[in-house]
């Protein structure tokens, strides 16, 4: 955790002393080639483990009075703790802020053994594992430390993007608290229940406004002993404590880890796969099974609901097995972080966001609350006879039905200790998509897409399809978006609020088509997404692409076609077609080569090539550059890295905050409406010809000795070389952006039309993994 931790704040900028609590016998080289390989990475860019330094306590323990914030996270070991702390409390400078990054041991029991003075500049800032991909950091500390954690969350919050929640000393905080009770109180009714594994991943996912892992694969992920840890450490704490009864460890799972079945580190855990056959874990034997398919009727809309609060409506109210299980699940999580709220939270904003931003979940619990209406619930938990919460009980003797409100523009939240109090000022989210559909309203919309007004002339297009795909729908709403935004909007947004940004082109409908031999209809489709791009790239008004998670194939086409780029840092963009026996076709090639082109002039730029100079230096080099990017089908590893590949430009913006990503996107689309004009049509693209393809083919053929391709790899690659490099042209020469567009066509249907471009694609659609046939 201290090496990810050095990792997060390296790639904010800051120079990290990264310092060992004991002598270590790796070298700085192997620590930081180490901290390169992490799995997920911990770096954006491989270039930020240059700011980290190694050292350890004993030999270089006067480079802490150098820093102004010292992160301790070494074992939960108070002991250990306490020892490492006294240390860094008699070398730092007297004005630094010292933390601990624990989640298991109070600040008070920390605190205790330290000299006087020390709590004034002592936190607990708790990150959640893993810092760079999770948003939550909870801090917990002394009334004589609130300077501190002011300029701490400061930082955390204006350069690492991060959630702060202020928290109580007590056991688990608030995420670990209420998240940990949610997945343990989910195992133990599915053994009570003899529920299928599969069934609750299926249901207490998207469904239920949580994470699309579920509960056991999401277990099986963070790793099945850190969370029996965990929870038996809040167990411990809570003492004879009846409600917290499902923080103790089930037995099933105490003789899984006695096995070893640790989870994904360990290859096994609720889930295993054996000869490449997918089990899972029935837990009353405690033995694998072959893997289920649980299908409930309930469930088949889910994907195409954008609203989380509809979604969990419709599962936890289902009269069917879906709602079954969400029921119980859902209601006595509920029923457990009402009654303990007063005890582990100033106010319940806090303890929503703590869950949204640690647990990932879409909805906090009183958000949950009411989604479902916490009359509605109240009465049903009183007909189980079933106990209903104080707070609850509290809520609605006041007459309101809500825990949330809003009025004349403000927010406004229950109060536990009595009164509303105004959400204004601490809103994490003040411009929401969900929310502008609510206000403002939807403009027009489809079963894919919608066209909704953010308010000022902005426009905000959104695919709702599943994995927010490109099919016929979302492609015709582009059109349409740009379009209406032309005749009465300032700009035009192109975002979602969803899990990723677009995995890309329709696969199914692709090879649908291609199969009944139908090519004059997906070369119409095709066309239509051509169009689509074109439009969006010379819109008269700005349209700006909000990318984040995956953004692939048309995802990364529609990106490029955008006057700018405002990215979550947490975007993997890349074209992925190779993988599907396919080459981008919607103008990803001719914007690729139009973007590596820009890149060269810059670079002449740099070099001071001398006036007159051609200023790409050539046709080849940008068509080289594009073909390896998109021949290789590589996508990159954050927004960061994409800027370095190119695939994002050098003056598009990185968020660190997601929440704050359709802010930042609206502000841009502000600042380039100023006077606005789209780029030219360009009918000057110099291109290589057909020594620039044999070229590129010999480079693929390179790939392919080396074994870093497969025979059919070589054919895609040869077409996508063909488009890169003019056509049939024997020699050097200018293209215009129509013909360029004509040859992506081309190379796509004819790809199309091959058997192995059929079965990768039907591959990918069955496993979700690539055919290297």
């Amino acid at each position: 955790m201290g090496c990810q931790l050095a990792a997060l704040f390296a790639g904010a900028g800051c120079e990290v002393e990264l310092i060992r609590a004991s002598a270590g016998a790796d070298c700085g080289d192997e620590v930081k080639k180490r901290i390169a390989k992490f799995k997920p990475a911990a770096l954006f860019s491989r270039s930020d483990v240059d700011r980290i330094r190694l050292g350890d306590l004993e030999r270089d323990a006067e480079r802490i009075a150098g820093c102004g914030w010292i992160v301790e996270s070494i074992v939960e070991d108070l002991g250990a703790k306490a020892a490492v702390l006294r240390k860094i409390d008699s070398l730092a400078d007297p004005f630094a802020i010292i933390s601990s990054n624990t989640s298991s041991i109070s600040h008070s029991a920390l605190v205790a053994p330290m000299g006087a003075g020390f709590s004034s500049r002592f936190l607990i800032t708790h990150f959640f594992n893993p810092p760079r991909y999770l948003k939550l950091v909870e801090i917990a500390c002394h009334e004589s430390a609130s300077g501190a954690a002011a300029l701490v969350e400061q930082f955390l919050t204006s350069r690492l993007g991060k959630g702060v929640v202020r928290v109580k000393d007590t056991p688990g905080f608030i995420a670990n608290r209420i998240g940990v009770f949610s997945v343990m109180d989910a195992m133990h009714l599915a053994e009570a229940r003899g529920w299928p594994i599969e069934a609750v991943d299926a249901v207490m996912g998207r469904p239920a406004a949580r994470p699309r892992q579920g509960v056991f694969r999401m277990l099986d992920m963070v790793g099945l002993d850190t969370v029996a840890a965990v929870a038996a450490q809040i167990h411990a704490a809570c003492g004879p404590d009846e409600l917290a009864a499902p923080f103790c460890v089930p037995p099933f799972l105490s003789e899984m880890l006695a096995m070893g079945f640790k989870g994904a580190k360990s290859g096994r855990g609720f889930y295993a796969a054996d000869g490449g056959r997918s089990q899972a874990m029935d837990l009353r034997l405690v033995s694998y099974r072959p893997r289920l398919n649980f299908c409930a009727g309930s469930l088949s809309e889910h994907e195409r609901l954008p609203e989380a609060a509809e979604r969990l409506r419709r599962t936890a109210f289902a009269a069917d097995q879906a709602g079954e299980i969400a029921w119980p699940a859902v209601s006595r999580t509920l029923s457990y972080a009402a009654s303990c709220a007063p005890d582990i939270a100033d106010d319940i904003a806090s303890i929503d966001r703590a869950l949204r931003w640690g647990f990932n979940w879409e909805l906090g619990p009183f958000e949950a609350w009411d989604a479902l209406g916490p009359r509605r619930v109240a009465a049903r938990l009183a007909q189980e006879g079933r106990p209903i919460p104080e707070l609850v009980q509290r809520l609605l003797s006041t007459g309101r039905e809500s825990f949330y409100s809003h009025s004349e523009g403000l927010r406004f939240v229950f109060d536990m200790k009595g009164g509303p109090a105004d959400l204004r000022a601490h809103d994490e989210r003040p411009i929401a998509i969900s929310r502008a559909r609510r206000v403002s309203g939807l403009i027009e919309g489809n079963a894919s897409a919608s066209l909704i007004d953010l308010g000022e002339g902005i426009f905000c297009c959104e695919f709702h399809t599943k994995m927010n795909v490109l099919d016929e729908g979302a492609i015709t709403m582009l059109s349409r978006a740009v379009e209406m935004t032309e005749r009465a909007g300032t700009g035009l947004l192109i975002a979602n609020e969803g899990e990723i940004f677009s995995a890309g082109a329709d696969l199914n409908l692709i090879v649908s088509l291609a199969e009944r031999g139908a090519f004059g209809e997906l070369e119409r489709l095709v066309r239509a997404f051509q169009s689509a791009c074109q439009a969006i790239r010379f819109s008269k008004r700005p349209v700006v692409a909000v990318p984040f998670g995956r953004v692939l194939g048309g995802g990364a086409e529609i990106c490029l076609a955008a006057a700018a780029r405002v990215a979550h840092v947490e975007s993997y963009i890349g074209f992925t077609e190779l993988m599907v026996g396919l080459i981008p076709s919607g103008s990803g090639c001719k914007n690729m080569l139009l973007a590596m082109e820009e890149r060269e002039c810059a670079k002449r730029a740099n070099w001071q090539i001398p006036e007159g100079a051609p200023c790409d230096g050539g046709p080849f080099p940008k068509s080289c550059a594009a073909f390896e990017l998109i021949g290789t089908a590589k996508s990159s590893s954050s927004a960061r890295d994409a800027m370095a590949l190119g695939l994002l430009a050098k003056s598009d913006r990185i968020v660190m905050d997601r929440d704050e990503l359709i802010a930042h996107a609206r502000d841009e689309v502000m600042r380039l409406a100023q006077g606005y004009e789209p780029p030219k049509y360009r009918d000057d693209v110099s291109l290589p010809g057909k020594g620039g393809e044999r070229a590129l083919i010999e480079i693929a053929r390179q790939y392919r000795t080396r074994g870093l391709a497969t025979d059919y790899d070589l054919v895609v690659v040869s077409r996508l070389a063909r488009v890169l490099a003019g056509g049939a042209l024997a020699t050097a020469h200018q293209a215009s952006e129509s013909a360029i567009l004509e040859l992506e066509r081309e190379a796509f249907l004819s790809l199309a039309g091959e058997k192995k471009t059929q079965q990768r694609i039907a591959h990918m659609l069955k496993t979700g993994k690539p055919l290297r046939n």
